[in-house]
């Protein structure tokens, strides 16, 4: 509610999976002087082809831009590569070494004079491939260390970037459907008919191509990209397209595109510049708009523990339909104390007729005051206005707790505003208030999940990941951890919906031993767990009472059974080794038992009865055991 006026707004999603993929649906609601409106967002069915690194999407989707597309929505067809859904899958190269070795040798790999690999190898000639390094220029060291302690030191520069591809690594998408006009605006605003296609393919460990084209009624777009690197300076790319218009006229038109990036943790070095003729039309630019004529980057950033982080920028921007722009910026950053100060300058200048021009001063502190906790102290002048801004927040933690935000600015408009928020097992609950200009505005707010698996349902937090249903038998409030974070606690009917797992990778469930009752038997207090993506998973740890007890067997003389005997419980598998003097613990007791034991090619059995209950460890006293067949 502000100045008057109240508002409802509602974000909501609807989803179902199954072994065929997965489905979402959302939409957003709106209420507003008693009249509601609804609004469709995306409707999207995927299905996701781990084997294959690809994704199948029917529905709404965002087009593949490629090294000089422009991503648009669209309603249709999408088969397209996803690395994703191999999370451990390396798309593009990684540096190696080779060396030789006399004698069998302990080889030590240093990157930017850190260990990150020990391995030993035999005599002769040895090669490590894939090594682990940070894309960026860097340095490889390579220490080889044989029996008579002799070593051998190899060191070599290498420059590793997610934009190459490996040899015969191919990166595709295949799209067809209409372009998708006004999202969240209106919901099924879709125009012009399409079918695009990029295909990306690593040529050797230097050199990635990739071809696009774009087909549309009234225009046909084609072009090729190159990237290319020259490891004493970097990284290359160059593009050309081409395009052909109806629209007005047949006419015709191209683009070309350079780039270079290099540098390392030290520093770095991007330039990049982008041109288009007066006719040149492609998928996503509005109809009757004009490309822009230029569009040139550059960028240099230098770093040194003494010195900080220096960064430099310029951008110049050449419109047809707009006035252009050229935008220069200077920002430095370095540690003080616990935290950091970041300044900048900018200057932005917009030619029209008038030329106008505008200075930008910033200032932000930012001091971290502990694990979830930080306060930030920004200012900033343009032209003559000045502003002030301070904030401290308090992060929400991964399983239930509060956090708040306080944040209050200085300037045109005097602000201030404070807010809470409390996170609990089936939701996120926040409430905020403001006073500006001699207004005071609140906000209330609720973010919550259901979800139905195994036909039951379960109120959660926001499931805007994968998830899991944890049981723990029918043991309630025991406490639940993902990579050990606690997350949750079991219901009265031993069940807890754990969100924000990570699809197609390891999460680590547990459940904590010491919430459970000393006469609960557990097959595993931890479960590794691969969920696809934005789908549900049981996840049972077979807790349950033991119902053993501790007892003495003795043969028919009197004699007890003797040590290291192998004690079994009628219909069950699980073997209990018998102590000294005939002692053994049992689980698995239902309300009259029989067990049987085996040694050294003997065998007897024994009826006991049930354990009482409440007790957590009973001793039911001496029971003869009966010799028969083993």
């Amino acid at each position: 509610r502000a100045t008057g006026d109240t508002r409802l707004n509602g974000l909501f999603e609807l989803g179902a999976f199954n072994g065929a993929g997965v489905g979402t649906a959302s939409a957003l609601g709106r209420t507003h002087d008693g009249e509601t409106r609804w609004l469709r967002l995306e409707t999207t069915w995927t299905r996701d082809r781990p084997e294959a690194l690809a994704s199948l999407r029917l529905g709404d989707a965002i087009t593949r831009a490629g090294a000089w597309g422009r991503p648009v929505r669209f309603g249709g067809v999408q088969w397209a590569t996803d690395f994703s859904v191999q999370p451990g899958f390396v798309a593009f190269p990684l540096p190696s070494v080779a060396g030789e070795a006399a004698l069998p040798a302990t080889v030590d790999l240093y990157v930017n004079d850190v260990l990150r690999a020990r391995e030993a190898v035999p005599p002769g000639p040895f090669r490590i491939d894939d090594l682990p390094v940070v894309t960026g220029e860097g340095e490889l060291r390579v220490v080889v260390r044989d029996l008579l302690g002799r070593e051998q030191v190899l060191s070599e520069r290498y420059y590793a970037s997610s934009r190459l591809l490996r040899p015969g690594v191919r990166d595709f998408s295949y799209e067809a459907g209409f372009v998708r006009e006004n999202f969240a605006l209106a919901s099924n605003d879709y125009g012009r008919f399409f079918a695009a296609t990029t295909w990306r393919e690593g040529l050797d460990e230097r050199l990635t191509g990739e071809l696009r084209a774009e087909l549309l009624r009234t225009q046909q777009t084609v072009g090729a990209s190159s990237t290319f690197l020259w490891t004493p300076a970097g990284m290359f790319t160059a593009s050309a397209a081409a395009s052909r218009s109806e629209d007005a006229g047949a006419r015709n038109g191209w683009l070309g595109a350079l780039g270079f990036e290099g540098g390392g943790s030290r520093f770095n070095l991007g330039l990049r510049t982008r041109m288009a003729s007066p006719g040149f039309v492609q998928l996503g630019l509005p109809q009757g708009e004009r490309a822009p004529a230029r569009l040139s980057e550059a960028r240099l950033g230098f770093s040194s523990p003494g010195i900080g982080t220096l960064g430099l920028a310029w951008v110049d921007q050449g419109n047809r339909d707009r006035d252009d722009i050229r935008i220069a910026s200077l920002s430095h950053q370095s540690n003080i104390s616990r935290g950091s100060l970041i300044l900048s300058l900018s200057r932005i200048t917009t030619l029209d007729r008038a030329r106008r021009t505008d200075h930008v001063v910033a200032a932000t502190l930012v001091l971290p005051l502990g694990t979830r906790t930080s306060a930030n102290i920004s200012a900033a002048r343009q032209g003559g206005d000045s502003r002030g801004t301070f904030l401290l927040q308090r992060n929400l933690p991964p399983g239930g707790g509060l956090g708040y935000r306080v944040q209050a600015s200085t300037g045109a408009n005097d602000a201030v505003e404070a807010g809470v928020s409390a996170q609990g097992p089936v939701g996120t609950y926040t409430a905020a208030v403001a006073r500006a200009g001699g207004d005071t505005a609140w906000r209330l707010g609720a973010a919550g999940g259901l979800a139905v698996l195994d036909g039951e349902p379960f109120f959660a937090r926001r499931l805007t990941d994968s998830f899991a249903l944890v049981r723990a038998g029918d043991y309630p409030d025991v406490a639940v951890y993902a990579d050990n974070q606690p997350v949750a606690r079991t219901d009265a009917e031993g069940r807890a919906l754990i969100p924000r797992l990570r699809a197609y990778q390891p999460n680590v469930l547990r459940i904590g031993p010491a919430d459970l009752p000393l006469d609960a038997e557990v097959e595993s207090y931890e479960r590794t767990v691969v969920p696809y993506r934005r789908s549900g998973l049981l996840v049972s740890f077979a807790a349950r009472p033991a119902h053993g007890a501790l007892l003495r067997l003795v043969l028919d003389d009197g004699a007890p059974l003797p040590a290291g005997a192998q004690v079994y419980v009628e219909d069950r598998d699980r073997a209990f080794p018998v102590a000294f003097d005939g002692e053994v613990y049992v689980t698995g007791l239902a309300a009259a038992s029989r067990l049987s034991a085996r040694w050294n090619g003997q065998a007897c059995t024994a009826g006991v009865p049930s354990p009482p209950p409440g007790d957590p460890l009973p001793d039911l006293g001496t029971f003869v055991c009966t010799r028969g067949a083993p």
